[in-house]
């Protein structure tokens, strides 16, 4: 799971929704975590890791990884999770009553309200997330290629977009299919685990 369905996956507090979205800038054990960070915030970075090991262990988001590997190898899932916010923003309206653009607007408000206490290596990424309207790009595969495209310039993800769209392509009814069962699955894991409700 990518920024958008980590976020959705929140619930509606605004903390936890930022929590969850930091999770992977905050390292250390959840006692330090919560020593750290306001309770809301430490709530969503627990999630965050709950549904990254859900999602780690899943049999369904395993079968969309496979499609990828052969292209990406170790990075299949990385692409795998941005694939699915994909379908997650193209499905959007099956999901939430609250508009999408609507949706990433009021994060993004989030995001400057509580600046000051972001993880220092993640706060200079907010500024594109909001200009990029990132969350809502994904809706389309133009989107998502250009996520693919941030992710090589700034980290050591492969320069392997066309390759990851033409697989997308190629598998798209599948993936996506894929997604729909699995994000069944989440929704109902984190619910239960969290008593959140979307």
């Amino acid at each position: 799971m990518n920024y958008l369905a980590h976020i959705f996956l929140s619930g509606n507090n605004e903390l936890t929704q930022v929590g969850n979205f930091v999770g992977d800038w905050v390292k250390g054990s959840m006692i330090s975590v919560n020593a750290k960070y306001p309770p809301e915030m430490a709530l969503g970075i627990r999630m965050h890791r709950f549904i990254d090991s859900f999602t780690d262990t899943n049999p369904i988001s395993a079968q969309s990884i496979a499609l990828l590997r052969p292209v990406l190898g170790k990075y299949a899932g990385v692409a795998s999770d941005v694939i699915y916010d994909h379908f997650l923003a193209k499905n959007w309206e099956k999901y939430s009553s609250i508009p999408l653009d609507t949706f990433a607007h009021n994060f993004y408000d989030s995001c400057i309200k509580y600046y000051d206490i972001l993880p220092k290596n993640l706060q200079p990424l907010i500024p594109h997330l909001i200009v990029s309207n990132r969350l809502k790009s994904y809706y389309n595969i133009k989107g998502v290629a250009a996520a693919f495209k941030i992710m090589e310039s700034k980290t050591s993800f492969p320069s392997k977009t066309d390759e990851i769209i033409s697989t997308l392509k190629q598998n798209y009814e599948t993936i996506e299919n894929d997604f729909t069962l699995f994000f069944g699955e989440i929704l109902t894991a984190v619910k239960k685990e969290f008593k959140i409700h979307q």
